[in-house]
Protein backbone atom coordinates (compact mmCIF):
# COMPACT_ATOMS: atom_id res chain seq x y z
CA UNK A 1 0.00 0.00 0.00
CA UNK A 2 2.80 2.54 0.94
CA UNK A 3 4.48 2.29 -2.54
CA UNK A 4 0.62 3.82 -4.05
CA UNK A 5 0.56 5.77 -1.60
CA UNK A 6 3.97 7.35 -1.73
CA UNK A 7 3.35 7.72 -6.04
CA UNK A 8 0.49 10.29 -5.03
CA UNK A 9 2.20 11.98 -2.17
CA UNK A 10 1.30 15.39 -3.39
CA UNK A 11 -2.25 14.37 -3.87
CA UNK A 12 -2.68 12.56 -0.54
CA UNK A 13 -0.97 15.50 1.23
CA UNK A 14 -4.06 17.92 -0.10
CA UNK A 15 -6.21 15.31 1.51
CA UNK A 16 -4.25 15.47 4.85
CA UNK A 17 -4.73 19.09 4.89
CA UNK A 18 -8.37 19.00 4.03
CA UNK A 19 -8.33 16.76 7.12
CA UNK A 20 -6.47 19.27 9.21
CA UNK A 21 -8.52 21.80 7.86
CA UNK A 22 -12.19 20.42 9.17
CA UNK A 23 -10.82 19.17 12.45
CA UNK A 24 -9.51 22.81 13.40
CA UNK A 25 -13.28 24.27 12.62
CA UNK A 26 -14.82 21.03 14.55
CA UNK A 27 -12.16 22.39 17.23
CA UNK A 28 -13.30 25.50 16.46
CA UNK A 29 -17.34 24.40 17.38
CA UNK A 30 -16.33 22.98 20.45
CA UNK A 31 -14.66 25.85 22.28
CA UNK A 32 -17.35 28.18 20.73
CA UNK A 33 -19.42 25.77 22.81
CA UNK A 34 -17.45 25.78 25.55
CA UNK A 35 -17.43 29.79 25.14
CA UNK A 36 -21.97 29.69 25.01
CA UNK A 37 -21.91 27.52 28.18
CA UNK A 38 -20.28 30.78 30.31
CA UNK A 39 -22.40 33.25 28.08
CA UNK A 40 -25.83 31.29 28.92
CA UNK A 41 -24.97 31.38 32.85
CA UNK A 42 -23.53 35.20 32.43
CA UNK A 43 -27.32 35.66 30.71
CA UNK A 44 -25.53 37.33 27.36
CA UNK A 45 -28.13 37.28 25.19
CA UNK A 46 -26.00 39.11 22.47
CA UNK A 47 -23.28 36.90 22.79
CA UNK A 48 -25.11 34.07 22.99
CA UNK A 49 -26.55 34.78 18.76
CA UNK A 50 -22.94 35.56 17.72
CA UNK A 51 -21.91 31.87 18.52
CA UNK A 52 -24.43 30.85 17.35
CA UNK A 53 -23.90 32.34 13.92
CA UNK A 54 -20.52 31.64 13.99
CA UNK A 55 -21.19 27.69 14.48
CA UNK A 56 -23.93 27.99 11.45
CA UNK A 57 -21.08 29.46 9.75
CA UNK A 58 -18.60 26.77 10.73
CA UNK A 59 -20.62 23.71 9.81
CA UNK A 60 -21.92 25.56 6.42
CA UNK A 61 -17.96 25.46 5.57
CA UNK A 62 -17.71 22.21 6.99
CA UNK A 63 -20.25 20.53 4.44
CA UNK A 64 -18.55 22.08 1.96
CA UNK A 65 -14.84 20.52 2.92
CA UNK A 66 -16.19 17.08 3.60
CA UNK A 67 -17.78 17.28 -0.01
CA UNK A 68 -14.53 18.37 -1.51
CA UNK A 69 -12.72 16.05 0.36
CA UNK A 70 -14.47 13.21 -1.22
CA UNK A 71 -13.94 14.17 -4.38
CA UNK A 72 -10.47 14.37 -4.14
CA UNK A 73 -10.56 11.07 -2.20
CA UNK A 74 -12.01 9.65 -4.68
CA UNK A 75 -10.14 10.53 -7.49
CA UNK A 76 -6.83 9.43 -5.84
CA UNK A 77 -7.88 6.19 -5.20
CA UNK A 78 -9.40 5.72 -8.97
CA UNK A 79 -5.59 6.73 -9.87
CA UNK A 80 -3.90 4.13 -7.35
CA UNK A 81 -6.50 1.50 -8.50
CA UNK A 82 -5.75 1.71 -12.00
CA UNK A 83 -1.95 1.74 -10.33
CA UNK A 84 -2.80 -1.93 -8.89
CA UNK A 85 -4.41 -3.06 -12.15
CA UNK A 86 -1.11 -2.14 -14.10
CA UNK A 87 0.92 -4.02 -11.14
CA UNK A 88 -1.48 -6.89 -12.27
CA UNK A 89 -1.26 -6.67 -15.59
CA UNK A 90 2.79 -6.71 -15.31
CA UNK A 91 2.50 -9.90 -12.72
CA UNK A 92 0.30 -11.69 -15.03
CA UNK A 93 2.76 -10.78 -17.91
CA UNK A 94 5.30 -11.84 -16.26
CA UNK A 95 4.02 -15.02 -15.29
CA UNK A 96 5.68 -17.91 -18.05
CA UNK A 97 3.21 -19.85 -20.54
CA UNK A 98 3.62 -23.01 -17.87
CA UNK A 99 2.63 -21.23 -14.94
CA UNK A 100 -0.41 -19.01 -16.56
CA UNK A 101 -2.01 -22.94 -17.67
CA UNK A 102 -1.35 -23.99 -14.11
CA UNK A 103 -4.07 -21.49 -13.06
CA UNK A 104 -7.26 -20.95 -13.20
CA UNK A 105 -8.39 -17.88 -15.11
CA UNK A 106 -10.99 -17.87 -12.39
CA UNK A 107 -8.27 -16.66 -9.74
CA UNK A 108 -7.33 -14.00 -12.22
CA UNK A 109 -10.55 -12.77 -12.33
CA UNK A 110 -10.58 -12.63 -8.46
CA UNK A 111 -7.43 -10.57 -8.10
CA UNK A 112 -8.62 -7.64 -10.54
CA UNK A 113 -12.25 -7.48 -8.97
CA UNK A 114 -12.67 -8.75 -5.74
CA UNK A 115 -9.11 -8.39 -4.21
CA UNK A 116 -8.93 -4.86 -5.53
CA UNK A 117 -12.10 -3.40 -3.87
CA UNK A 118 -11.10 -5.33 -0.80
CA UNK A 119 -7.45 -3.14 -1.07
CA UNK A 120 -9.21 -0.12 -1.61
CA UNK A 121 -11.69 -0.49 1.35
CA UNK A 122 -9.31 -2.13 4.04
CA UNK A 123 -6.54 -0.44 2.77
CA UNK A 124 -6.69 3.16 1.30
CA UNK A 125 -9.99 3.99 3.02
CA UNK A 126 -8.91 2.86 6.41
CA UNK A 127 -5.22 4.87 5.88
CA UNK A 128 -7.64 8.18 5.70
CA UNK A 129 -9.58 7.04 8.76
CA UNK A 130 -6.28 6.34 10.33
CA UNK A 131 -4.91 10.13 9.16
CA UNK A 132 -7.92 11.64 10.36
CA UNK A 133 -7.57 10.02 13.63
CA UNK A 134 -4.10 11.03 14.63
CA UNK A 135 -4.98 14.09 13.68
CA UNK A 136 -7.88 14.47 16.05
CA UNK A 137 -5.87 12.92 18.44
CA UNK A 138 -2.89 15.39 18.19
CA UNK A 139 -5.51 18.19 18.26
CA UNK A 140 -7.14 16.84 21.32
CA UNK A 141 -3.68 16.58 23.21
CA UNK A 142 -2.52 19.83 22.61
CA UNK A 143 -5.97 21.09 23.31
CA UNK A 144 -6.59 19.13 26.45
CA UNK A 145 -3.22 19.96 27.51
CA UNK A 146 -3.76 23.89 27.23
CA UNK A 147 -7.11 23.79 29.50
CA UNK A 148 -5.79 21.34 32.32
CA UNK A 149 -3.11 19.04 31.65
CA UNK A 150 -4.39 16.50 34.62
CA UNK A 151 -7.29 15.72 32.16
CA UNK A 152 -5.23 15.21 29.59
CA UNK A 153 -3.12 12.80 32.02
CA UNK A 154 -6.07 10.56 33.00
CA UNK A 155 -7.27 10.82 29.34
CA UNK A 156 -3.54 9.61 28.12
CA UNK A 157 -3.26 7.18 30.70
CA UNK A 158 -7.01 5.62 30.54
CA UNK A 159 -7.37 5.21 26.46
CA UNK A 160 -3.08 4.47 26.52
CA UNK A 161 -4.32 0.63 28.00
CA UNK A 162 -6.49 0.36 25.00
CA UNK A 163 -4.28 1.03 22.30
CA UNK A 164 -1.74 -1.85 24.66
CA UNK A 165 -4.72 -4.13 24.71
CA UNK A 166 -4.58 -4.49 20.67
CA UNK A 167 -0.56 -6.03 20.73
CA UNK A 168 -1.98 -8.91 22.58
CA UNK A 169 -4.40 -10.12 19.89
CA UNK A 170 -3.56 -13.09 18.37
CA UNK A 171 -3.01 -12.68 14.31
CA UNK A 172 -6.23 -14.49 13.35
CA UNK A 173 -8.02 -11.65 11.64
CA UNK A 174 -5.02 -11.61 8.99
CA UNK A 175 -5.16 -15.69 8.67
CA UNK A 176 -8.93 -14.91 8.46
CA UNK A 177 -8.64 -12.47 5.56
CA UNK A 178 -6.25 -14.65 3.89
CA UNK A 179 -9.00 -17.26 3.81
CA UNK A 180 -11.51 -15.37 2.57
CA UNK A 181 -9.45 -14.18 0.15
CA UNK A 182 -9.21 -17.85 -1.07
CA UNK A 183 -13.01 -18.54 -0.96
CA UNK A 184 -13.40 -15.87 -3.05
CA UNK A 185 -10.81 -16.95 -5.85
CA UNK A 186 -12.18 -20.53 -5.48
CA UNK A 187 -16.10 -18.96 -6.27
CA UNK A 188 -15.25 -17.02 -8.85
CA UNK A 189 -13.21 -20.14 -10.75
CA UNK A 190 -16.49 -22.48 -10.04
CA UNK A 191 -19.06 -19.65 -11.57
CA UNK A 192 -16.57 -19.18 -14.86
CA UNK A 193 -16.36 -23.09 -15.20
CA UNK A 194 -20.44 -23.79 -14.50
CA UNK A 195 -21.13 -20.73 -17.29
CA UNK A 196 -19.33 -22.31 -19.58
CA UNK A 197 -20.58 -25.96 -19.68
CA UNK A 198 -24.05 -24.57 -18.76
CA UNK A 199 -25.10 -25.96 -22.30
CA UNK A 200 -23.47 -29.13 -21.83
CA UNK A 201 -25.53 -29.38 -18.44
CA UNK A 202 -28.66 -28.39 -20.21
CA UNK A 203 -28.18 -31.03 -23.01
CA UNK A 204 -28.19 -33.85 -20.19
CA UNK A 205 -30.45 -33.03 -18.15
CA UNK A 206 -28.17 -31.61 -15.29
CA UNK A 207 -29.67 -28.37 -14.74
CA UNK A 208 -29.62 -28.58 -10.56
CA UNK A 209 -25.62 -28.98 -11.03
CA UNK A 210 -25.59 -25.46 -12.21
CA UNK A 211 -27.36 -24.13 -9.13
CA UNK A 212 -25.72 -27.00 -6.64
CA UNK A 213 -22.35 -26.61 -7.48
CA UNK A 214 -22.57 -22.70 -7.51
CA UNK A 215 -24.57 -22.65 -4.14
CA UNK A 216 -22.27 -24.75 -2.10
CA UNK A 217 -19.24 -22.56 -3.79
CA UNK A 218 -21.58 -19.51 -1.87
CA UNK A 219 -22.38 -20.78 0.97
CA UNK A 220 -18.29 -21.96 1.47
CA UNK A 221 -17.95 -18.18 0.64
CA UNK A 222 -20.38 -16.67 3.19
CA UNK A 223 -19.40 -18.73 5.80
CA UNK A 224 -15.51 -17.85 5.69
CA UNK A 225 -16.72 -14.20 5.42
CA UNK A 226 -18.92 -14.99 8.43
CA UNK A 227 -16.02 -16.60 10.07
CA UNK A 228 -13.46 -13.68 9.31
CA UNK A 229 -16.08 -10.78 10.36
CA UNK A 230 -16.78 -12.88 13.58
CA UNK A 231 -12.92 -13.00 14.07
CA UNK A 232 -12.49 -9.13 13.43
CA UNK A 233 -15.89 -8.70 15.60
CA UNK A 234 -14.70 -9.97 18.49
CA UNK A 235 -11.41 -8.13 18.52
CA UNK A 236 -13.38 -4.74 18.13
CA UNK A 237 -15.84 -5.87 20.91
CA UNK A 238 -12.78 -6.50 23.80
CA UNK A 239 -11.52 -3.01 22.47
CA UNK A 240 -14.59 -1.73 22.81
CA UNK A 241 -15.59 -2.64 26.64
CA UNK A 242 -11.96 -1.78 27.59
CA UNK A 243 -13.06 1.80 25.88
CA UNK A 244 -16.29 1.95 28.09
CA UNK A 245 -14.51 1.51 30.70
CA UNK A 246 -11.99 4.21 29.90
CA UNK A 247 -14.36 6.43 28.91
CA UNK A 248 -16.48 6.06 32.53
CA UNK A 249 -13.36 6.88 34.47
CA UNK A 250 -12.63 10.17 31.88
CA UNK A 251 -16.11 11.29 32.87
CA UNK A 252 -15.27 10.61 36.85
CA UNK A 253 -12.48 12.45 36.71
CA UNK A 254 -13.70 15.59 34.50
CA UNK A 255 -16.91 15.71 36.62
CA UNK A 256 -14.99 16.01 39.51
CA UNK A 257 -12.23 18.53 38.66
CA UNK A 258 -15.52 20.84 37.63
CA UNK A 259 -17.42 19.68 40.60
CA UNK A 260 -14.24 20.76 43.00
CA UNK A 261 -13.67 23.72 40.94
CA UNK A 262 -10.04 22.41 39.48
CA UNK A 263 -11.31 23.76 36.30
CA UNK A 264 -14.33 25.98 34.97
CA UNK A 265 -17.81 23.94 35.25
CA UNK A 266 -18.21 25.29 31.41
CA UNK A 267 -15.15 22.99 30.79
CA UNK A 268 -17.48 20.07 31.49
CA UNK A 269 -19.39 21.03 28.23
CA UNK A 270 -16.55 20.83 25.52
CA UNK A 271 -13.93 18.99 27.62
CA UNK A 272 -16.12 15.89 27.26
CA UNK A 273 -15.92 15.91 23.84
CA UNK A 274 -11.99 16.30 23.94
CA UNK A 275 -11.44 13.49 25.46
CA UNK A 276 -14.55 11.94 23.85
CA UNK A 277 -12.39 12.47 20.52
CA UNK A 278 -8.67 11.59 22.22
CA UNK A 279 -10.17 8.49 23.46
CA UNK A 280 -12.00 7.65 20.28
CA UNK A 281 -8.97 8.48 18.08
CA UNK A 282 -7.02 5.73 20.00
CA UNK A 283 -9.84 3.44 19.96
CA UNK A 284 -9.74 3.84 16.22
CA UNK A 285 -5.89 3.49 15.80
CA UNK A 286 -6.32 0.33 17.64
CA UNK A 287 -9.28 -0.46 15.53
CA UNK A 288 -7.48 0.46 12.10
CA UNK A 289 -4.71 -1.97 13.15
CA UNK A 290 -6.80 -5.37 12.82
CA UNK A 291 -8.35 -4.06 9.71
CA UNK A 292 -5.14 -3.27 7.73
CA UNK A 293 -3.79 -7.08 9.19
CA UNK A 294 -6.98 -7.82 7.35
CA UNK A 295 -6.14 -6.17 4.12
CA UNK A 296 -2.04 -6.89 3.80
CA UNK A 297 -3.30 -9.88 2.19
CA UNK A 298 -4.87 -8.67 -0.68
CA UNK A 299 -1.56 -6.09 -1.65
CA UNK A 300 0.94 -9.38 -1.36
CA UNK A 301 -1.23 -10.30 -4.17
CA UNK A 302 -1.41 -7.13 -6.21
CA UNK A 303 1.91 -5.70 -5.34
CA UNK A 304 4.09 -6.81 -8.56
CA UNK A 305 7.93 -7.60 -7.53
CA UNK A 306 10.58 -8.37 -10.07
CA UNK A 307 12.48 -11.20 -9.59
CA UNK A 308 16.31 -10.85 -8.94
CA UNK A 309 17.06 -13.71 -11.19
CA UNK A 310 19.71 -13.00 -13.72
CA UNK A 311 18.27 -12.17 -16.75
CA UNK A 312 18.53 -14.30 -19.74
CA UNK A 313 19.21 -13.09 -23.71
CA UNK A 314 16.65 -13.22 -26.01
CA UNK A 315 16.33 -15.89 -28.82
CA UNK A 316 18.24 -14.76 -31.80
CA UNK A 317 16.83 -15.23 -35.08
CA UNK A 318 17.24 -19.03 -35.79
CA UNK A 319 19.56 -19.32 -39.37
CA UNK A 320 19.90 -22.98 -39.32
CA UNK A 321 18.28 -25.72 -37.68
CA UNK A 322 16.82 -26.32 -34.43
CA UNK A 323 17.86 -29.62 -32.64
CA UNK A 324 16.37 -32.14 -29.95
CA UNK A 325 19.67 -34.17 -28.54
CA UNK A 326 19.20 -37.37 -26.28
CA UNK A 327 15.94 -35.67 -24.88
CA UNK A 328 14.18 -36.99 -21.92
CA UNK A 329 11.17 -35.82 -20.27
CA UNK A 330 8.94 -37.24 -17.84
CA UNK A 331 5.91 -36.42 -15.71
CA UNK A 332 5.41 -37.69 -11.99
CA UNK A 333 5.42 -41.37 -12.37
CA UNK A 334 5.09 -41.31 -16.05
CA UNK A 335 7.81 -41.44 -18.71
CA UNK A 336 6.74 -39.80 -21.64
CA UNK A 337 9.94 -40.49 -23.83
CA UNK A 338 14.00 -40.99 -23.53
CA UNK A 339 17.11 -40.28 -26.08
CA UNK A 340 15.17 -38.40 -28.36
CA UNK A 341 17.07 -37.15 -31.10
CA UNK A 342 15.56 -34.72 -34.31
CA UNK A 343 16.65 -32.15 -36.50
CA UNK A 344 14.01 -29.85 -37.68
CA UNK A 345 16.20 -27.13 -40.68
CA UNK A 346 15.03 -23.47 -40.88
CA UNK A 347 12.82 -23.40 -44.36
CA UNK A 348 11.86 -27.31 -43.56
CA UNK A 349 8.76 -29.44 -42.95
CA UNK A 350 8.18 -32.01 -40.64
CA UNK A 351 4.98 -33.67 -39.32
CA UNK A 352 5.38 -35.61 -35.84
CA UNK A 353 2.53 -38.40 -36.35
CA UNK A 354 2.03 -40.92 -33.05
CA UNK A 355 -1.24 -42.09 -31.24
CA UNK A 356 -2.67 -40.51 -28.15
CA UNK A 357 -0.53 -40.62 -25.44
CA UNK A 358 2.94 -40.44 -27.49
CA UNK A 359 4.38 -37.28 -26.43
CA UNK A 360 3.48 -35.14 -29.51
CA UNK A 361 2.24 -32.50 -27.67
CA UNK A 362 4.52 -32.65 -24.91
CA UNK A 363 7.63 -32.11 -26.94
CA UNK A 364 5.75 -28.84 -29.12
CA UNK A 365 5.54 -27.22 -25.04
CA UNK A 366 9.97 -28.03 -24.94
CA UNK A 367 10.28 -26.58 -28.36
CA UNK A 368 8.59 -23.64 -27.43
CA UNK A 369 10.07 -23.00 -23.96
CA UNK A 370 6.51 -24.01 -22.18
CA UNK A 371 8.55 -27.22 -20.36
CA UNK A 372 11.79 -27.82 -19.46
CA UNK A 373 13.59 -31.51 -20.14
CA UNK A 374 14.67 -33.90 -17.85
CA UNK A 375 17.77 -34.58 -19.70
CA UNK A 376 19.29 -33.71 -22.65
CA UNK A 377 18.68 -30.61 -24.34
CA UNK A 378 16.67 -28.47 -27.30
CA UNK A 379 19.28 -26.14 -29.42
CA UNK A 380 18.80 -23.05 -31.29
CA UNK A 381 21.79 -23.35 -34.17
CA UNK A 382 23.66 -25.58 -31.83
CA UNK A 383 22.89 -23.60 -28.63
CA UNK A 384 20.91 -24.56 -26.11
CA UNK A 385 17.69 -22.93 -25.32
CA UNK A 386 17.95 -23.37 -21.37
CA UNK A 387 20.55 -19.97 -22.25
CA UNK A 388 17.64 -17.71 -23.50
CA UNK A 389 14.49 -16.25 -22.21
CA UNK A 390 11.79 -18.51 -23.22
CA UNK A 391 9.38 -15.73 -23.27
CA UNK A 392 10.68 -14.61 -26.17
CA UNK A 393 10.57 -17.76 -28.21
CA UNK A 394 6.77 -16.52 -29.57
CA UNK A 395 8.94 -13.56 -31.17
CA UNK A 396 9.74 -16.22 -33.70
CA UNK A 397 7.50 -19.09 -33.19
CA UNK A 398 3.61 -19.32 -33.86
CA UNK A 399 1.66 -21.63 -32.16
CA UNK A 400 -1.37 -22.95 -33.21
CA UNK A 401 -3.38 -25.29 -31.08
CA UNK A 402 -6.65 -27.41 -31.35
CA UNK A 403 -8.73 -25.23 -29.53
CA UNK A 404 -8.57 -21.90 -31.11
CA UNK A 405 -9.33 -18.86 -28.64
CA UNK A 406 -10.47 -15.94 -30.57
CA UNK A 407 -11.36 -12.60 -28.86
CA UNK A 408 -15.22 -11.32 -28.66
CA UNK A 409 -14.21 -8.40 -31.33
CA UNK A 410 -14.28 -8.67 -35.19
CA UNK A 411 -12.80 -11.32 -37.80
CA UNK A 412 -10.54 -8.54 -38.63
CA UNK A 413 -9.23 -7.82 -35.53
CA UNK A 414 -9.00 -11.10 -34.23
CA UNK A 415 -6.00 -11.45 -37.40
CA UNK A 416 -4.50 -8.60 -36.92
CA UNK A 417 -4.57 -8.13 -33.17
CA UNK A 418 -4.48 -3.90 -33.56
CA UNK A 419 -1.71 -3.77 -35.59
CA UNK A 420 -1.30 -2.05 -38.29
CA UNK A 421 -1.35 -3.71 -41.80
CA UNK A 422 -2.25 -3.09 -45.77
CA UNK A 423 -5.26 -4.78 -47.31
CA UNK A 424 -2.68 -6.18 -49.71
CA UNK A 425 -1.00 -8.39 -46.26
CA UNK A 426 -4.51 -9.16 -44.87
CA UNK A 427 -5.66 -10.50 -48.35
CA UNK A 428 -2.35 -12.75 -49.00
CA UNK A 429 -2.80 -13.97 -45.34
CA UNK A 430 -6.87 -14.93 -45.89
CA UNK A 431 -5.99 -16.64 -49.05
CA UNK A 432 -3.11 -18.82 -47.78
CA UNK A 433 -5.67 -19.67 -45.02
CA UNK A 434 -8.06 -20.66 -47.05
CA UNK A 435 -10.19 -18.07 -45.53
CA UNK A 436 -10.76 -15.45 -48.53
CA UNK A 437 -14.15 -17.50 -49.53
CA UNK A 438 -15.53 -17.60 -46.38
CA UNK A 439 -15.84 -14.20 -46.18
CA UNK A 440 -18.27 -13.94 -48.73
CA UNK A 441 -20.72 -15.70 -45.83
CA UNK A 442 -19.69 -13.40 -43.33
CA UNK A 443 -23.15 -11.00 -42.72
CA UNK A 444 -20.37 -7.75 -42.38
CA UNK A 445 -17.07 -9.09 -44.19
CA UNK A 446 -14.05 -9.24 -42.10
CA UNK A 447 -15.92 -6.53 -39.72
CA UNK A 448 -18.16 -9.88 -38.34
CA UNK A 449 -18.47 -10.20 -34.97
CA UNK A 450 -16.88 -13.51 -34.03
CA UNK A 451 -19.24 -13.60 -30.73
CA UNK A 452 -17.61 -14.80 -27.46
CA UNK A 453 -14.07 -17.11 -28.03
CA UNK A 454 -15.83 -17.29 -31.86
CA UNK A 455 -18.99 -18.75 -30.93
CA UNK A 456 -20.34 -17.53 -33.94
CA UNK A 457 -18.06 -19.03 -36.34
CA UNK A 458 -17.21 -23.25 -37.42
CA UNK A 459 -14.36 -24.79 -36.01
CA UNK A 460 -12.65 -24.94 -38.90
CA UNK A 461 -13.10 -20.96 -39.47
CA UNK A 462 -12.12 -20.51 -36.39
CA UNK A 463 -8.78 -22.40 -37.04
CA UNK A 464 -8.07 -20.68 -40.30
CA UNK A 465 -8.49 -17.67 -38.51
CA UNK A 466 -5.69 -18.85 -36.53
CA UNK A 467 -3.41 -19.58 -39.16
CA UNK A 468 -3.98 -16.12 -41.23
CA UNK A 469 -3.26 -14.34 -37.68
CA UNK A 470 0.31 -16.67 -37.45
CA UNK A 471 1.17 -15.40 -41.21
CA UNK A 472 0.32 -11.95 -41.18
CA UNK A 473 2.63 -11.63 -38.28
CA UNK A 474 5.54 -12.93 -39.93
CA UNK A 475 6.19 -15.72 -37.91
CA UNK A 476 8.64 -17.90 -39.50
CA UNK A 477 8.47 -20.91 -37.39
CA UNK A 478 4.99 -22.61 -37.37
CA UNK A 479 4.55 -25.39 -34.74
CA UNK A 480 0.39 -26.60 -35.55
CA UNK A 481 -1.25 -29.40 -32.96
CA UNK A 482 -3.26 -31.03 -35.19
CA UNK A 483 -3.73 -27.25 -36.42
CA UNK A 484 -6.24 -28.56 -39.62
CA UNK A 485 -8.39 -30.83 -37.73
CA UNK A 486 -11.72 -29.50 -37.61
CA UNK A 487 -11.19 -28.34 -41.56
CA UNK A 488 -12.63 -30.71 -44.24
CA UNK A 489 -10.16 -32.14 -46.59
CA UNK A 490 -10.49 -29.65 -49.36
CA UNK A 491 -9.51 -26.79 -47.33
CA UNK A 492 -7.16 -28.39 -45.04
CA UNK A 493 -5.17 -29.23 -48.23
CA UNK A 494 -5.12 -25.47 -49.49
CA UNK A 495 -4.19 -24.42 -46.17
CA UNK A 496 -1.04 -26.94 -46.14
CA UNK A 497 -0.31 -26.89 -49.56
CA UNK A 498 -0.06 -22.84 -49.14
CA UNK A 499 2.28 -23.86 -46.38
CA UNK A 500 4.14 -26.73 -47.97
CA UNK A 501 5.02 -24.34 -50.52
CA UNK A 502 6.56 -20.92 -48.41
CA UNK A 503 9.93 -21.34 -48.42
CA UNK A 504 10.63 -19.04 -45.15
CA UNK A 505 8.24 -21.11 -43.15
CA UNK A 506 9.54 -23.89 -41.53
CA UNK A 507 6.53 -25.45 -40.02
CA UNK A 508 6.14 -28.77 -37.55
CA UNK A 509 3.01 -30.37 -38.04
CA UNK A 510 1.45 -33.05 -35.20
CA UNK A 511 -0.78 -35.27 -36.96
CA UNK A 512 -2.42 -38.18 -35.38
CA UNK A 513 -2.12 -40.39 -38.49
CA UNK A 514 -0.68 -38.95 -42.57
CA UNK A 515 -1.49 -41.01 -45.59
CA UNK A 516 1.66 -42.55 -47.25
CA UNK A 517 1.28 -40.10 -49.98
CA UNK A 518 1.13 -37.24 -48.08
CA UNK A 519 4.34 -38.18 -46.01
CA UNK A 520 6.17 -37.76 -49.37
CA UNK A 521 5.42 -33.54 -49.07
CA UNK A 522 7.40 -33.42 -46.10
CA UNK A 523 11.33 -33.25 -44.91
CA UNK A 524 10.92 -35.43 -42.74
CA UNK A 525 7.97 -37.23 -40.58
CA UNK A 526 9.20 -38.20 -37.50
CA UNK A 527 7.24 -41.37 -35.40
CA UNK A 528 6.62 -41.16 -31.72
CA UNK A 529 5.94 -44.27 -30.24
CA UNK A 530 3.11 -44.90 -27.61
CA UNK A 531 4.29 -44.05 -23.77
CA UNK A 532 1.88 -42.07 -21.88
CA UNK A 533 -0.80 -38.99 -22.06
CA UNK A 534 1.14 -36.44 -23.66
Amino acid sequence: MQTYLKKYKFQNLLIILELICTNLLLLASTLITMRMARLVMDGDFKGIVICSLLIIVIYLILHFLFWKNDVHTTKVIACMNQDMRRDLNRRILAAGTQELGENDTGEYISWYTNNLKEAENQGFLNFYNGVDAIIKLIIGTVTLAMIQWKLLLCTILTTGMVFLYTHFFPGDVSEESKKVSGEWESFTQIVKEQLQGLTVLKYFGHQKDFKNRIGQASEQLENQRYRYVKCKGKASLKMKAVNALAGLINNLVLFGMCAFRIIPAEIFFGGGNLTYQVKDAILSLSELKITFEGAKPYFDKIIYQEKNDKKKEPLPPVKEKIEIKNLGFSYPGHVVFEHLNMDFKIGGKYALVGESGSGKTTLLRLLLGQLQANKGAVLFDQMDASIYDPKTFSDQMAYIEQNVFLFHTTVRENITLGGDFTEEQIEEALRNSALYEDLKLFENGLNTDVGENGRKLSGGQRQRIAVARALIHNRKILIMDEGTSALDKENAKIIEKSLLEEPDITLILVSHHLEKNEMKKYTKVYHLGEKVRA
